[in-house]
């Protein structure tokens, strides 16, 4: 990253996966359905999301959750976004999500840089985009718009070996 973002201390901050059930690939196409669920778990808890990234079947998250626990926020999640699927009827079936998701506590500035990095990288990683400005459905953009990351930027070999510990447990 070309410019930090302050590490808030206090159990806060978490790295979030979720992906969609038997990995069905509608997250793209209803982009907004999932933000605007983080938009209300927001609003209902303080929760606020720090960056983000939606794949076909899965998105990546780093959220402050703000004291509240990490399944408190993945159940007001899961709830929102089911509603907000079915009122556009993308979800026939009552099982949207997978059961669980997988999270992290991030442990200080380093290790918050590096979940940033993976979740802006991870596009690029599954194929989806040559570079992470090519890829519309994540965060980058407004990352670049406010000098954390140049347009162009890209991981370096080592980089990426150092997120080699987050990609190995990547759903």
């Amino acid at each position: 990253m070309a410019k930090n973002i302050e590490f808030r201390h206090g159990g806060r901050l978490h790295f979030f996966t979720l992906a969609t059930s038997k990995r069905t690939p509608i997250l793209l196409d209803n982009k907004d359905a999932v933000l605007d669920a983080w938009k209300q778990v927001a609003n209902e808890t303080g929760m606020e999301l720090i960056c983000w990234a939606i794949l076909p079947d899965h998105f990546h998250v780093v959220i402050d959750t703000n004291f509240n626990t990490i399944s408190k926020l993945t159940h007001g999640f899961k709830l929102a976004s089911a509603k907000l699927f079915h009122s556009i009827r993308v979800a026939k079936r009552k099982t949207l999500w997978e059961s669980s998701g997988w999270d992290q506590k991030i442990k200080n500035q380093d290790d918050l840089e590096r979940h940033i990095d993976f979740v802006h990288y991870n596009p690029v990683k599954h194929g989806l985009a040559s570079s992470p400005w090519e890829y519309e459905h994540s965060s980058f953009r407004e990352f670049v718009k406010h000098g954390y990351y140049f347009k162009d930027w890209t991981l370096d070999s080592d980089r990426r070996q150092s997120l080699k510990e987050i990609d190995d447990s990547d759903v």
